[in-house]
């Protein structure tokens, strides 16, 4: 119900129009004004959706209209947000419209709203000054969005501040530190596994690394981002981490850290430890060189890793033939000298030789070196005695003798002419005394001279 009122009961008086409700109380003081004349009796029109009211005034053929004084409701952001429950926030100023006879906050999943209301937890008042309202909600569900209002009521109609909205906490996150693997001399993956239970684990301070350091509890000489991200995952998810610029040899601990709007998860301590550098080889020279045999030598720095050596040797470079260390060079820091007797060689023979070793950062090869096997002796063949050739006896030709003249008619010239001829068959040297023979005996007679006077 509207009436007019007047503040003076005079002419020229300042005029209210006030609504009531059933009861009679009063619930709305609107169009505060003057309004010349008594106008006691005049019309009045009221549009139930506005509350504007619309008043004659006879006296000045004019029609007055009255806003009604509303209040001025501002829904704000919620706080105490939790997994389950949330507190509404908002501001109202009466704006001396009137007292306030209904706040409340209405809520749900979408802006219908659904969820049904709570009352504010103290009324404005009906003042001018801008006054803060709350209410609060339980009983909600993890990670959702819910979306809320403020409304208040001066007797007007219900007036809204506005939509809100607030997300529920995820559930915290869990995470398990997992294993290190690929591990090298200065780097390592580092595995592990966590669920960040629907929530983002990226921006702001939410975050999803693997850190490590040199002792547990000490995780502050780098991390690495979790790779791939798990942001929003809603079950377990396995994650790597790069860990680089480690140093050979050395135990780091590890674990992984995960923080989302729900908290932080930080798993369990783990360990791992870099490969030491590779084993430190020179390899020696030999001794003891014989024509079947040497010993060979070198020397091994393990660098830390358990180490194992042999020496490799042949006739080429390609070697062939392993003769394992007889003693192993351990684990530590410094050289270890190796050697070895090989046997079976071949006299007056090169050999090459090295020393390898091995450990868990791999394989070093010594140098090449050689050596010569000593020759053997030469042997001096027996000597036989020299075999004198048996001279055999030379054979005389047997001498023909001169034939003698069977035909009384050959003279003695030709006997010895005939003689002559079979001696130049003989050897050389039997010829002169064969023709001397045959010429004393076929030479003419000498003739007899007559008697030298005396």
């Amino acid at each position: 119900t509207v009436f007019l009122t007047e503040d003076k009961n005079e002419e020229g008086g300042e005029w209210h129009v006030v609504g009531f409700d059933s009861t009679g109380k009063q619930i709305a003081d609107f169009g505060l004004g003057t309004i010349g004349g008594a106008i006691y009796g005049a019309p009045l029109a009221v549009n139930s959706s506005t509350g504007v009211v619309y008043v004659g005034d006879d006296s000045a053929n004019k029609v007055w209209i009255y806003t009604p004084v509303l209040p001025t409701p501002v829904t704000t952001a919620a706080s105490a947000v939790t997994q389950t429950s949330a507190g509404l926030n908002g501001t109202v100023n009466p704006n001396e419209g009137g007292a306030i006879v209904s706040c409340l906050f209405k809520w749900g999943t979408s802006t219908s709203y659904e969820g049904g209301s709570v009352p504010c937890a103290s009324s404005p008042g009906q003042g001018n000054t801008v006054v803060p309202v709350s209410g609060s909600l339980s009983g909600l569900t993890v990670n959702t969005i819910y979306h809320y209002e403020l409304v208040v009521d001066n007797g007007s109609g219900p007036r809204s501040g506005g939509d809100q909205t607030f997300t529920m906490l995820p559930l915290a996150p869990t995470a398990t530190t997992g294993k290190a693997v690929s591990i090298t001399q200065a780097s390592a993956s580092l595995g592990a596994t966590v669920n960040p239970q629907g929530a983002a684990t990226t921006g702001g301070s939410n975050t999803c690394h693997l850190e490590w350091g040199l002792k547990a509890g000490e995780y502050t000489l780098g991390k690495a981002e979790c790779k791939p991200s798990p942001s929003g995952a809603s079950s377990n998810k396995a994650v790597t981490g790069a860990a680089a610029g480690l140093i050979a040899g050395t135990t780091y601990h590890f674990r992984v850290v995960v923080t989302t709007a729900g908290g932080t998860a930080e798993g369990q301590d783990a360990e791992f430890t870099t490969l030491p550098n590779a084993p430190t080889v020179s390899t020696g020279g030999s001794s003891g060189v014989s024509q079947t045999g040497a010993t060979i030598a070198g020397t091994v720095n393990p660098n830390g890793g358990a180490s194992t050596c042999q020496f490799e040797y042949g006739v080429t470079a390609g070697y062939g033939s392993v003769a394992a260390c007889p003693t192993e060079p351990g684990n530590g820091s410094s050289a270890v000298a190796e050697s070895v007797g090989l046997s079976g060689l071949s006299a007056g023979t090169i050999y090459h030789y090295r020393l390898v070793a091995t450990n868990a950062g791999g394989t070093t090869q010594g140098a090449d070196q050689m050596f010569t096997t000593q020759s053997a002796p030469v042997e001096k063949p027996t000597e036989k005695p020299v075999e004198k050739p048996v001279e055999k006896p030379v054979e005389k030709p047997v001498e023909k003798p001169v034939e003698k003249p069977v035909a009384k008619h050959l003279t003695r010239a030709q006997l010895l002419a005939r003689a002559i001829k079979q001696c130049k068959r003989l050897p050389k040297r039997k010829q002169a005394a064969c023709i001397k023979k045959a010429k004393k005996r076929y030479a003419p007679p000498k003739k007899k001279g007559k008697a030298k006077k005396k």
